[in-house]
């Protein structure tokens, strides 16, 4: 049998995985119910719930953009690629079982210069 680089890449990605693949089970939003009125994006997994609050007045692109993706279904069933405890998470482009998912967007303009900053969850 012949190996070739995506075969690799594969057993790579699952040997990678092996240990710690947290399944994206669904990711909904609404609107709560407060004098803000913001959006959160709630991811379901396999480890509990999280929350995502998405603010379209200072990145409206990128949260149509978001919103697009979930109305779609493209993250159901995917999973926390990259795990750096203390850091971040990663998600949107793996199946549990290493396969890569194509992106069906176009590519979108950078809105990072909008005064946001991340906030360590609890």
């Amino acid at each position: 049998m012949k190996i070739n680089r995506k075969t690799i890449l594969t057993i790579f990605v699952l040997l990678l995985f092996s240990g710690s693949i947290i399944s994206l089970a669904a990711i909904t939003l609404f609107q709560r119910d407060d004098s803000s009125m913001t959006n959160i994006a709630v991811i379901e997994t396999n480890k509990g719930t999280i929350e995502i609050e998405l603010y379209p007045d200072k990145a409206p692109i990128t949260v149509d953009n978001f919103k697009k993706y979930l109305e779609e279904g493209f993250y159901d069933g995917l999973v926390f690629h990259r795990v750096i405890e203390g850091f971040m998470i990663q998600a949107g482009g793996f199946y549990p079982d290493g396969t890569y998912k194509e992106p069906t967007g176009d590519p979108i303009e950078n809105e990072a210069n909008n005064g946001l900053r991340m906030k360590e969850g609890l």
